[in-house]
C-alpha cells in the first residue's frame, strides 16, 4: 500500500500531470485506491505461471513450454524461491492424490553401531561388578557375534 501511495503522489506532483490527479491518496475512495494499486504497485513476480497463449511460450526469462505442458518457471527468480514453489506444487498434487511422502530417514541407518556388547564383556572379565541377567545375556550374545566359525 505504501509503495502505491508514494507512486501515486509522485505522479500527482509531476509537472506534466497538470491537475490530472486533484485528490491526494488518502482522499481517494476504495475503488480509486484499488485502481491506484493496480497501476502503481510493483507486484512481485511469480516463480511459476500457466501459459495458454502460444505467443508467450517463447518469452525470455521463462522456461520453454512443450506440447504436453503449460507450466513455465521464472528463470529470473532465485533457486530457493523456485524450489519452494516447486515443492508447493508437489505437496498440492500429493494432497489431491492422497499420497503421503516417505519420511526422510526411513530405511536409513543413521545411528552408529552399538558398543554395548563389548562393554558388557569387559565388565564381566574385569569382575568389578556382578552382571545381572540382562547384562549376562548381552555378554553371551556378544561372544556369539565375536566367535568365528570356519
Amino acid at each position: 500500500m505504501e509503495e502505491a501511495a508514494r507512486n501515486y503522489e509522485l505522479m500527482r506532483r509531476d509537472p506534466t500531470a497538470t491537475n490530472s490527479f486533484p485528490k491526494g491518496y488518502f482522499e481517494l475512495n476504495g475503488n480509486e485506491k484499488t485502481f491506484v494499486h493496480r497501476l502503481w504497485y510493483n507486484w512481485p513476480q511469480s516463480p511459476v505461471k500457466i501459459v495458454t497463449d502460444r505467443e508467450l511460450f517463447a518469452e525470455i526469462g521463462w522456461t520453454t513450454v512443450y506440447e504436453n505442458q503449460r507450466t513455465q518457471w521464472n528463470l529470473r527468480m532465485s533457486d530457493s524461491i523456485l524450489t519452494k514453489a516447486f515443492l508447493h506444487e508437489i505437496k498440492v498434487s500429493r494432497r489431491i492424490q492422497k499420497i503421503r511422502p516417505r519420511h526422510a530417514l526411513k530405511g536409513k541407518n543413521s545411528r552408529g553401531v552399538s558398543w554395548r556388547y563389548i562393554e558388557v564383556i569387559d565388565e564381566g572379565k574385569s569382575g568389578t561388578e556382578r552382571l545381572n541377567d540382562s547384562k549376562r545375556k548381552a555378554a553371551s550374545d556378544g561372544a556369539k557375534m565375536g566367535s568365528v566359525s570356519i
